[in-house]
């Protein structure tokens, strides 16, 4: 079976910088863990994508990835990125995310310390073009260092769109975040 709330995850969203938190859960095959593991398929979340009309109002995607960042500056960076649907910065609904307008092709959220690590605070970094795990992604900003609370490690939030997402393989394993309909919460 599916659990919708983790133990301590749910604590840790109350407490959180997302808007509505008691709408927000994360959902899991194994509600036991306490270390949530990425058990749903992208397969699966499609499915949910039209299933779950009437339980959620949106759905993403992620997973967690170690991939090279190319700076520019010389050598890459390896780095934990959020490889996610593009609608999870607005499902999150925080201010600990830039505004992410609609745009075509991949983008590229950095956290505060990879900013200034490898970016040194750069003040004009939105809009510049990076290459991510071979391919072009363009920063769209900086995250906050509190705007995570999901489970995994990030470095960098990679949001792509439904067709970039489709190249993954349907049991490509993840996590589902998701808004419940407030009546439900």
């Amino acid at each position: 079976g599916v659990a919708l709330l983790l133990p301590g995850t749910r604590a840790a969203l109350l407490s959180s910088p997302y808007r509505d938190a008691r709408t927000l859960v994360v959902v899991s095959r194994d509600g036991e863990s306490h270390t949530p593991l990425p058990s749903i398929s992208l397969g699966e979340f499609r499915h949910w994508q039209q299933a779950a009309q009437g339980v959620f109002t949106d759905l993403a995607f992620y997973q967690i990835v170690r991939k090279e960042l190319h700076t520019g500056h010389g050598a890459g960076v390896e780095l934990s990125v959020v490889r996610a649907s593009d609608n999870l910065g607005a499902l999150l609904e925080t201010s600990g995310f830039p505004a992410l307008r609609s745009e075509t092709g991949s983008r590229l959220v950095l956290s505060d310390a990879v900013w200034r690590r490898y970016f040194h605070a750069d003040p004009h970094i939105a809009g510049r073009v990076v290459f991510l795990m071979g391919e072009k992604a363009t920063i769209v900003g900086v995250a906050r260092s509190d705007a995570w609370r999901l489970p995994g490690q990030a470095q960098a939030w990679l949001l792509e769109s439904e067709s970039r997402m489709d190249v993954l393989a349907s049991g490509s394993p993840g996590f589902v975040v998701a808004r419940m309909e407030p009546s439900l919460a």
